[in-house]
């Protein structure tokens, strides 16, 4: 299905997506979905913006939750500008993060499954918490307090970026892949309190 002209969907009840989801960029206001109950994304799905739309796209409200439809070799992708203060729970497989995701207090990445962020993932709140695997190919920016409390990676040439702090806690394990360049570059004033 394809948005266009400036629409938004309002979800109270379940979305299916098994193939491509695309908002259409248009010259007015963005295309958008406002997630308030369930969106549940099949192998190989993915909702995006089809060439730069602008705007918040895709709102996953308190109450929302996006998930996986499980199987083996799960993969999807989320390929637009995403503000969650709801659920995203991953239970196998990755989950792209592809565009700009903001994540207030209320915002909560579950599950054993993997969220790769390859765009740029920003924790607006004062206290943010994520206890979903971690991959970060972006950059991960600290607005207050984000806590990473499972297992965190930073790909090559990654960002973590400020003013905030980042904090992996007791318990919590961090790999830096090292490429051709560096693994990962702190920048604008970020602490990392690593107590793993």
């Amino acid at each position: 299905v394809m948005l266009i002209n400036g629409v938004t969907w309002v979800n109270d009840g379940t979305i299916l997506v098994d193939s491509p989801f695309l908002l259409e960029p248009t010259s007015g206001a963005p295309n958008r979905i406002e997630n308030n109950a369930s969106i549940v994304l099949g192998n190989g799905s993915a909702i995006q913006d089809n060439g730069g739309g602008g705007g918040t796209a895709l709102i996953n409200e308190a109450a929302g939750t996006i998930s996986d439809a499980g199987g083996s070799g799960w993969h999807a992708s989320i390929a637009t500008n995403f503000a969650d203060s709801g659920t995203v729970s991953v239970s196998t497989g990755t989950l792209d993060l592809g565009a700009t995701t903001t994540v207030p207090d209320s915002a909560s990445f579950t599950g054993p499954g993997t969220i790769d962020v390859q765009g740029n993932l920003t924790a607006t709140g004062a206290n943010v918490t994520l206890s979903d695997i971690l991959t970060v190919s972006g950059s991960l920016t600290s607005e207050g307090n984000l806590t990473v409390t499972g297992s965190l990676t930073w790909e090559d040439q990654a960002f973590l970026n400020g003013p905030g702090t980042l904090t992996t806690p007791a318990g919590s394990t961090v790999t830096i892949a090292v490429g051709y360049a560096y693994g990962v570059m702190l920048i604008n004033g970020v602490t990392w309190v690593n107590d793993g």
